[in-house]
């Protein structure tokens, strides 16, 4: 929000219109992770001037955008007395690192998982290997890789060993120079198969050695190293989701099985999780769902919406349809008064507003007391939509107001339905944060609030406290064993 507030009193300096209050805040997390990146790096500001010295205007007022950084975001942490938060986390490693430089433990230290990305990282790496008895464990590591290849990954910061291959530099090290970790207990896979896979991975500037790899005296073993290895072709995204559930139902009938899905779409994950919930099975996704998209959020969206577009008939329906919607009557009482003020709203538009559909003709008096509830409930937050100056405090106190109001009903209280379960408490967190952040934030137009909430809820994301899988598919459990937890895990 003090992004946003910086590009509104800048707006003036990007072009021939200032950007509006959403549009500010989206361009504001935009210079949020630019500023995070500089810091992973140690990048400064004082390069940003010499950008586009010799380039065309539209370089020029990008250029000029970024003097927020370098001009009035260091005087906006020094009122607040507060540091960027990725400048704190190097901070933080620096004097771990200096820390065990400065009194080397004689207890094991291990660091695994870390391919060190970040520079400040890598530092705490190397200062653990050089602890007696210090080990950094890393994942993956292709140890059969040659000089010519591991040079090549070393430049291309898109491969996945590149982050490795930078540490190993800092080692000193070369990737076969790399031990071995025991893996008692854990099956290994065929070193073969790793071979097949860094042989797919190469650099494109030395695939031209795939020539000595299809003529190579192991290509057989390698394809026998593949015998576990199942592909599916699916038509559609649906059948791929459909077909990778029903592996993982699988997974339940042996005793003793794990099964997980990796995967970084998002989509997929989701219907793989939609698909297992047809069996009872509800599977914990480790990347989380994202906040907008959680039952509580979308009925604070579409509360919004409904107001900005003053009951506009598609916009109050969807609300009322909402599983949290009871407006002051139970549930399904609420979905019955929304399927008959559906066929009501069929044919012309009454007049805007909802005080103007509960006079409109033809409305049953029941249904029409219903409307004229929601009317009362909503008629703060509509006033403070319609005004041109109004305080963003005032209009998110409204919106929750409102929104628990349409929540409740006689047998139990707004909050109570609204914010409950992992996704309720991870909105009211953010709602937290967000009356604190705009505590003193200037007058807006209270017809952009809501793109200003949509525009700040998004990017946030609700995960599963601990792994565990709750219900089963009938006759899963006929088996000894099959009760045995297991996660699936979908990594963005």
């Amino acid at each position: 929000m003090l992004l946003t507030q910086a590009i509104l009193r800048a707006g003036h300096n990007f072009g021939e219109r200032p950007p509006s209050i959403d549009q500010a805040s989206h361009l504001a997390g935009e210079l949020a992770q630019l500023l995070d990146q500089m810091a992973t790096e140690g990048v400064g500001f004082e390069g940003l001037a010499h950008l586009a010295l010799d380039h065309a205007e539209h370089w020029q007022r990008t250029v000029r955008f970024l003097e927020i950084l370098s001009k009035v975001w260091p005087s906006m942490l020094a009122a607040e007395g507060a540091l960027d938060p990725a400048v704190r986390r190097n901070r933080l490693l620096a004097s771990e690192t200096a820390r065990l430089k400065r009194q080397p433990p004689r207890e094991p230290v291990i660091a695994a998982g870390s391919t060190g990305s970040i520079p400040a990282t890598a530092e705490l790496l190397a200062a653990i290997a050089a602890t007696p008895n210090g080990r950094v464990i890393l994942p993956g590591l292709d140890r059969d890789c040659d000089a010519e290849t591991w040079t090549a990954v070393e430049e291309d910061p898109l491969h996945p060993q590149h982050g490795m291959a930078l540490l190993l530099k800092r080692f000193g090290l070369a990737p076969g120079e790399v031990g071995l970790w025991p893996a008692r207990g854990i099956e290994s896979p065929p070193p073969s198969r790793a071979r097949l896979i860094g042989e797919a991975l190469r650099p494109a500037e030395t695939t031209g050695r795939w020539r000595d790899f299809a003529d190579s005296a192991d290509r057989e073993r390698m394809e026998l190293s593949l015998g576990a290895v199942q592909r599916v072709d699916c038509p559609t995204l649906q059948d791929e989701a459909q077909v990778i559930a029903l592996r993982l139902r699988q997974a339940l009938d042996e005793p003793g099985k794990r099964a997980a899905l990796v995967t970084p779409d998002r989509n997929l994950a989701r219907r793989v999780a939609g698909e297992l919930r047809r069996w009872g099975i509800e599977i914990d996704d480790s990347a989380g769902r994202p906040l907008s998209l959680t039952p509580p959020a979308v009925f604070l969206r579409l509360t919004a919406e409904m107001i900005a577009e003053r009951a506009a008939p598609a916009a109050l329906l969807a609300l009322l349809k909402h599983p949290l919607a009871a407006c002051g009557v139970k549930p399904v009482a609420c979905r019955g008064f929304a399927r008959r003020l559906d066929f009501h709203l069929r044919g012309p538009r009454p007049r805007a507003g909802l005080k103007n559909l509960a006079r409109s003709r033809g409305l049953a008096p029941d249904l029409r007391d219903f409307v004229s509830g929601i009317a009362t409930s909503a008629e703060v937050f509509a006033d403070l939509m319609r005004k041109k100056r109004v305080l963003a405090r005032d209009l998110l106190a409204a919106h929750v107001g409102l929104a628990e109001a349409l929540a409740a009903y006689e047998g139990e209280s707004g909050p109570a339905r609204l914010w409950a379960g992992e996704a309720g408490e991870a909105a009211a967190g953010f709602l937290a944060e967000f009356a604190d952040a705009i505590g003193d934030f200037p007058p807006i137009e209270g017809r952009r609030w809501p793109m200003l909430f949509e525009s700040l809820m998004s990017g946030r994301v609700v995960r599963p406290r601990f792994a565990s899988i709750r219900g089963f598919p009938s006759g899963v459990r006929s088996k000894p064993g099959c009760s045995r937890p297991i996660s699936s895990s979908s990594v963005g």
